[in-house]
């Protein structure tokens, strides 16, 4: 184990003080939750394993050389211990080795189909590995801005509650000046509880909404950059954005590798009707084996044929099991797409229905805002009470906090939009883990009927 110096360990800390000084991005965010999050690691994992079966598989073109060795004590009584008359039997120590090098000629095309098999296994889970790192983007991107918005949340309330403790104090004086009613002031105290609960509450869904953010990405929300819209990013039609799902959707690719895996996996299958051959080189070196004294030495070189001709049928019924197979990552590969084409059109949905209530929201609120200044002129000219600036500080708090929420929802729902097309990694110029990349491109055969 190594041990830190105590300057090595002051230089570590100064930089971790350094980068956690420093303003996150929404980027930068996302690219920590990729390069930590344990289900991405796992997505990894299973890429690498069936990489590793490729070569498995492709060991098959190779030679293969043996070895096989033996030594004994053993008992005989045949023609060779016969021949020394008296019906002689022998009882000898032997030793028995040969040294066998065999390369596969032509098996069928087993070992080809089931390179292709593997490799499709091998794009299947990079592209599944693509699609939970954009799952977790799109995760990270909801946190990332459910803390923004949870923290201007917590400065209205902040501002809505200062605004009630000044028209609280100003009520206060005035009752005690025999000016204002007790009903008044009671008011007054019920809307500075209302304001105070209101902070409160913000204040517990902003730790809330910074605990989700660190169990996404690994870190604590220090300082946040507000990210630039994405506006510009998101087609401008449903049928834009559907191709580019069809083209592009991670999740689609590794369904549609799936079936090209089990249509080598038929392939396959097809072999054990053909004949195989192999090239056989072996040399042996015996001494005393059935019953004969002395060594017995020898070598061969050959070409043999192994062809079977009945299997009680199972040859075929595993060659029909397996077109049957393809059939289901088909109709996997179709649901896939379905359920994806679900989830664009209720992201494009809702990315519409923001886009309308946002200009709205914003009027709302800018309107509300300038009530409550003509409030305020007008309470200085005795045309409103205390009470009214309450109701106006009251509509201001609730048309901003409107406003708020609506502009991140509108957000939200353009990155879930750019996620079911497949392009929300690109478009955040997010850098993928190396061994989560395919080895060959796949393209998706399955289609839309409105998109034909």
């Amino acid at each position: 184990m190594r041990v830190l110096t105590p300057l090595c360990s002051a230089v570590l800390l100064a930089m971790a003080c350094t980068s956690q000084a420093q303003a996150m991005n929404l980027t930068e965010a996302i690219q920590s939750t990729i390069a930590t999050h344990p289900d991405l690691a796992s997505r990894v994992d299973a890429k690498l394993s069936a990489d590793e079966q490729v070569k498995v598989a492709k060991g098959g073109f190779y030679p293969s050389v043996d070895l096989n060795a033996a030594y004994g004590r053993g008992y005989s009584d045949n023609t060779n211990t016969r021949a020394l008359g008296n019906h002689h039997t022998s009882i000898l120590n032997y030793t028995q080795s040969e040294l066998r090098l065999r390369q596969m000629i032509f098996d069928g095309f087993n070992t080809a189909n089931e390179v292709e098999r593997t490799k499709g296994v091998s794009n299947s889970r990079a592209y599944y590995a693509q699609g939970t790192a954009q799952d977790l983007a799109l995760r990270t991107i909801e946190v990332y801005l459910e803390v923004l918005k949870r923290r201007e949340l917590v400065t209205l309330a902040r501002n809505n509650l200062q605004a009630h403790l000044r028209v609280n104090d100003q009520i206060g004086l005035r009752t005690q000046r025999g000016i204002g009613s007790t009903a008044d002031s009671d008011q007054s105290v019920a809307r500075k509880a209302l304001a105070q609960n209101n902070l409160d509450t913000a204040e517990v869904d902003l730790a809330d909404a910074e605990s989700n953010f660190y169990a996404v990405v690994g870190r604590m929300p220090d300082e946040l950059e507000a990210p630039p819209s994405t506006r510009g990013e998101v087609p401008a039609s449903l049928p834009e954005a559907q191709q580019s799902m069809v083209e592009n959707n991670p999740y689609l690719k590794s369904a549609q590798a799936d079936v090209q895996s089990a249509e080598s996996q038929y392939e396959v299958a097809k072999s054990p009707f053909y004949p195989r051959f192999d090239a056989e080189a072996a040399v042996g070196a015996n001494n005393n084996v059935q019953g004969d004294e002395g060594h017995d030495n020898e070598w061969r070189v050959g070409v043999i044929m192994n062809y079977n001709l009945f299997r009680g049928g199972s040859d075929k019924a595993r060659l029909a099991s397996d077109a049957h197979q393809i059939n289901q990552a088909m109709d996997i590969r179709n649901n896939a797409l379905r359920q994806l084409n679900e989830n664009i059109h209720l992201a494009w949905n809702a990315m519409v229905n923001a886009n309308k209530q946002t200009p709205t929201a914003r009027e709302y609120a800018e309107t509300t805002k300038r009530v409550r200044a003509a409030y305020q002129d007008q309470f200085g000219l005795g045309q409103r009470t205390l009470l009214d600036l309450l109701d106006s500080e009251n509509e201001l708090y609730n048309a901003n906090r409107r406003y708020t929420e609506i502009r991140y929802t509108e957000e939200y729902s353009m990155y879930r939009v750019l996620a079911n097309m497949g392009q929300l990694l690109s478009k955040q110029r997010v850098v993928l883990p190396a061994d989560a990349i395919a080895a060959t491109e796949v393209k998706n055969e399955a289609r839309l009927p409105e998109l034909k």
